[in-house]
């Protein structure tokens, strides 16, 4: 949930479907619905596939609350199979980059082929990777106010393994409380450093 308010992306895609004429899109990895919910609500039939129960839920209370409608279905992006193609498909926010192997990476990409319409555009987003210093924790700029008058500061600790082309990446939470006690949570995740690609499906 650390990015659930991010929208930078939301109008490049909302202008997409608009410049290619669609109304149906298929989001893959929707997480907790923050680009499905906010298509769905510029009007676009959205189906979003994510292997989160947990995030399917939060993203089905996040539709609700915004009253639109987004089919939420589970479904893994490597194995997926849906009954219908779609005329867009979407891999928002580095989603590619939780495919950690080349074998994952191109089941994906079977899968999403097999799901497009003729002419069909599969769209979706990469960071460039720009790592600091390995081994140094680093504050990234995020910090957040809680409910309960706490703050929140995210720290970041990195190994590259160039080779493999995998970034393992630690985040520290610190929260400071009103009398300035500080707990510290961690949790650890690793991305693919995947190169940038795109295609249609004609």
């Amino acid at each position: 949930m650390q990015y659930a308010s991010y929208r930078d992306d939301i109008a490049f895609y909302a202008r997409l479907a608009e410049r290619l004429g669609v109304t149906r899109v298929l989001e893959l990895g929707a997480g907790s619905g923050r680009v499905s919910v906010a298509l769905a609500r510029r009007g676009l039939q959205v189906t979003a596939l994510e292997p989160s129960q947990r995030m399917l839920e939060f993203g089905r209370e996040h539709a609700a609350r915004e009253g639109v409608s987004v089919d939420f279905v589970t479904g893994d992006a490597r194995s997926f199979e849906l009954p219908h193609p779609y005329p867009l498909v979407i891999a928002p926010f580095n989603m590619l980059m939780h495919l950690y192997t080349l074998g994952d990476q191109d089941d994906a990409l079977e899968r999403i082929t097999a799901h497009l319409e003729p002419e069909g555009v599969f769209a979706f987003d990469l960071y460039q990777p720009h790592f600091g210093p390995e081994g140094v924790l680093r504050h990234e700029g995020e910090t957040y106010a809680l409910p309960d008058g706490s703050r929140l500061d995210v720290f970041v600790l990195q190994r590259i393994d160039r080779l493999a082309q995998m970034a393992f990446t630690t985040y520290h939470c610190d929260t400071i409380a009103e009398m300035a006690r500080c707990d510290a949570r961690c949790s650890s995740c690793s991305n693919a450093i995947t190169r940038a690609s795109s295609w249609n499906a004609g």
